[in-house]
């Protein structure tokens, strides 16, 4: 099975570089909904769905946990210097952080409503364990696809419940993007609002 869930993966990295190269227009179209780094979840768990493969306990599995992951995103992180973080100013990471405090709380917070409003539902997300579908998507609104997947390994989130957050989290994802554009153009306001001057800074 080492052999399988090797080759798997080599696979699903040259499709995902091959993907993010792509012009074709339908493949873009595609990426604008569903961004390529996810395919490395969508693909291995296709092969391991039709062909009724346990690849989670195969080493390799716990080496992407464990040390393959974690690096990756070590890498990422570090792609940004100190200088340049010294360059974007103390407001912006100010707001980053507490924009991403927000949405960690959030689902808590709505979890714990409905268990006034409907019990039903709070039924659902706690004793069935839906609630390991809401870690995916605050890892993804915070840091992105690669958070998104290293959260759903963290909670174990079961296959099918993460493709229909997926799903779910792609469609948010839209609504909320109409509604930045639309605030883009109140940007001045805010800008008024906060007493935030911009100016473009060049990166040396």
């Amino acid at each position: 099975m080492f052999t399988i869930a090797f080759f798997i993966v080599i696979f699903t990295v040259l499709s995902v570089l091959w993907l993010e190269r792509q012009q074709n227009s339908w493949i873009k179209k595609i990426l604008d909904w569903v961004p390529a780094i996810l395919f490395a979840y969508v693909i291995p768990a296709t092969f391991t769905h039709i062909f009724g493969w346990d690849l989670s306990k195969v080493e390799l599995h716990n080496w992407s946990k464990t040390v393959i992951i974690p690096f990756a995103i070590l890498m990422v992180m570090s792609a940004l210097s100190f200088k340049q973080l010294k360059i974007i100013g103390v407001r912006p990471i100010l707001l980053f952080v507490l924009g991403s405090l927000v949405i960690a709380i959030l689902a808590p917070i709505l979890v714990w409503v409905s268990s006034y409003i409907s019990p039903e539902v709070y039924q659902l997300v706690i004793v069935e364990k839906y609630w390991k579908g809401l870690v995916p998507i605050v890892g993804s609104w915070i840091g992105g696809s690669t958070s998104q997947l290293v959260l759903k390994e963290v909670v174990e989130c079961p296959e099918g419940l993460f493709l229909a957050i997926l799903v779910v989290d792609n469609i948010l994802v839209n609504i909320w993007t109409i509604l930045m554009f639309q605030m883009i153009k109140r940007s001045d306001q805010f800008n008024q609002f906060f007493n935030i001057q911009y100016s473009i800074f060049k990166m040396r």
